[in-house]
């Protein structure tokens, strides 16, 4: 039962996203799912902890409940940004030449593309023609140079 309990908190989880990602408002669709995710998450801890305590089955409900959100978030996440996906999507519309798929996939314009994103979930601002980094971005960088470190991992020296 335990198991159906975290599948079904899941399946509201993801009905929740489809909704709120279909209204208007400026957060972005990782943050949507976090919101909704967080109070359904909360909302079975409740109901486990409620019918068994604290216990294996409220343990496991949680986690297949947080396994099945970080697969969902990892493929959504990856269907947005890949390249690979984009380009299919693309294909789909029109008919491609090899010209016009380079054109779409300059560096210059994935970099703009990035900051764009970037731009508008919060963590640049751009400013007579330069971007800085928001407070939020500096959280974000602070937080991934923690990770870095936590499992020694080698990277950008801005981020050390």
């Amino acid at each position: 039962m335990w198991v159906l309990g975290g599948f079904s908190a899941f399946i509201l989880a993801v009905v929740i996203h489809a909704v709120s990602c279909r209204l208007p408002g400026g957060r972005n669709s990782v943050v949507k799912f976090l919101c909704g995710g967080v109070v359904v998450g909360a909302g079975l801890a409740f109901l486990t902890f409620r019918s068994y305590g604290f216990s294996p089955e409220t343990v496991s409900a949680l986690l297949v409940y947080g396994f099945a959100c970080e697969v969902y978030t990892f493929l959504f996440t990856l269907a947005a940004n890949s390249v690979s996906a984009s380009l299919l999507v693309a294909l789909l519309d029109r008919v491609l030449t090899q010209e016009d798929i380079s054109s779409l996939y300059r560096t210059d314009s994935m970099v703009e593309r990035r900051l764009k994103n970037l731009v508008h979930g919060g963590f640049l601002t751009l400013d007579s023609g330069a971007y800085r980094v928001t407070f939020r971005g500096i959280c974000v960088v602070a937080f991934f140079g923690a990770l870095r470190q936590a499992f020694r991992q080698q990277g950008d020296e801005g981020l050390q």
